[in-house]
């Protein structure tokens, strides 16, 4: 558990760090270049936090599921996932 709270923590960090990074920059520019600047590294940092929250999420259930495998009963190995992406696929495709 500690773990999965110590990645998370880093990776806000980071999401932090790199807010302030960009703030900066945009400070070192003129206003009349700042305002297209701002709007780039906005959604720069925007799109950053979402990788970052996703990939957090991936690395505290896989971590999890290490240690409790909880995730056994959803999906028990690899062949069994593909099997449930083919037929998905499939019903996907005939309607």
């Amino acid at each position: 558990m500690a773990y999965n709270i110590m990645v998370a923590v880093g990776l806000m960090d980071l999401y932090t760090l790199t807010g302030y990074m960009m703030m900066g920059l945009q400070l070192i520019f003129d206003k009349d270049f700042g305002f297209a600047y701002e709007k780039i590294t906005g959604g720069l940092v925007s799109g950053g936090f979402q990788d970052m929250v996703i990939f957090s999420i991936l690395l505290t259930i896989n971590r999890s599921n290490s240690i409790m495998g909880y995730l056994d009963w959803i999906i028990s190995d690899v062949e069994k996932f593909w099997k449930y992406a083919e037929v998905f696929n499939e019903n996907l495709n005939s309607g």
